[in-house]
């Protein structure tokens, strides 16, 4: 159904952009039936603009267990070469990132960049999903990609922030961090 809906919109508008958040699993723990990593990867990510896997989905669209930098970018470029423009990677924790940080990559098929952002005490349910829109938001804002996934990490972090413990991200109460976030990370070019 939603293959052919992306392509139904994609022969109405050839403009519109498709962000595939494949929303399969965590950690090493798959949330969905086993059936749909395949269908997600052979289906969905040649349709998709850009796709923002962690990088448990990572492993699950590329066959692959990258941990390093480096391994993540090869696999997400192999992920490019099915049909994405970009590839962004959220809540990596490679080698390379300090303890008390946490990475997004974003890659394209010649260049790759880091946003770096500290790491917090805690998982939130929904932060990827968060990611995703506010990611989406910034690309349709015509940001350039480094800046599009800069700006969304920056409007994210202030919304964890604010959760605290609370089980909902508080969307409402750090409303202003999503126009105007009060720390900028930057990208920097891999």
């Amino acid at each position: 159904m939603v293959a052919r809906t992306v392509a139904a919109v994609k022969r109405a508008n050839p403009a519109a952009v498709y962000l595939c958040d494949p929303v399969m699993g965590d950690g090493d723990r798959l949330f969905v039936d086993p059936a749909i990593p395949d269908l997600v990867r052979d289906r969905l990510v040649p349709l998709a603009d850009v796709v923002t896997p962690n990088p448990f989905e990572l492993g699950r669209l590329t066959d692959a267990a990258p941990t390093r930098h480096r391994e993540v970018c090869a696999a997400a470029r192999a992920l490019v070469g099915r049909g994405p423009r970009l590839v962004v990677l959220t809540g990596v924790m490679a080698p390379e990132t300090p303890h008390d940080a946490i990475d997004t990559l974003a890659v394209a098929r010649a260049r790759a960049w880091l946003v770096r952002a500290p790491r917090l005490a805690r998982r939130f349910d929904g932060a990827g999903d968060c990611f995703a829109a506010l990611l989406l938001g910034r690309l349709l804002n015509g940001d350039p990609d480094p800046r599009a996934v800069a700006r969304a990490v920056s409007c994210l972090q202030p919304i964890l922030e604010a959760t605290g413990d609370a089980r909902d991200l508080a969307l409402v109460a750090a409303r202003a961090a999503i126009t105007k976030p009060p720390k900028i990370f930057r990208a920097t070019r891999l």
